[in-house]
């Protein structure tokens, strides 16, 4: 049931202002870029069940029929073994662990987002750090949109989620 979502800017202008104004606003940004392009500024890539989907709306029907049913596993998974693990991310209540690093607690992480480091990336940041503790690209990540819904549930400061929704409001 799981999928592997890519994410990246299309063009150099909007990766440029992408940049220039942080990520935090990109969303706000989408209607100014999609007015200069014709379209949306971000491209999707979505893997599940073996099939490779690239046009948005059919992509956020695929997500929108799995998004309830991955949720609910990710969430069971969180009750039985109190952790979530997607790909090099590891979620639990109180800590994150990133790959085999030492795990760091919920008050210190400043924030898990996604980063447009094109192909978009997913972060882990921690307070008073420059650098990741860890990052890497969203279809690099099982099922992202809900590892995302999940830390925020969890009480994780998340950023980025309006991205996501920009996908899903291609469902008519």
């Amino acid at each position: 049931m799981s999928y592997r979502l890519k994410m990246k800017v299309k063009s150099p202008l909007s990766h440029q202002i992408a940049h220039l104004i942080g990520l935090g606003e990109v969303a706000q940004a989408r209607g100014f870029l999609s007015g200069l392009e014709g379209g949306s500024p971000l491209e999707f890539m979505l893997e599940h069940d073996g099939k490779k989907l690239r046009d948005p709306v059919e992509i956020a029907h695929t997500l929108t029929d799995l998004h309830p049913k991955t949720l609910h596993a990710l969430r069971e998974e969180l009750e039985r073994t109190g952790l979530v693990i997607a790909g090099p991310l590891t979620l639990g209540s109180g800590e994150v662990r990133w790959k085999s690093n030492a795990p760091i607690t919920r008050a210190e992480v400043e924030s898990i987002e996604l980063f447009d480091n094109s192909p978009i990336q997913l972060r882990v940041m921690k307070r008073d750090k420059v650098w990741p503790y860890g990052k890497a690209d969203t279809d690099d990540i099982p099922n992202v949109v809900e590892v995302l819904r999940i830390a925020h549930e969890l009480g994780y400061p998340v950023k980025g989620l309006a991205m996501l929704d920009a996908l899903f409001s291609a469902v008519p």
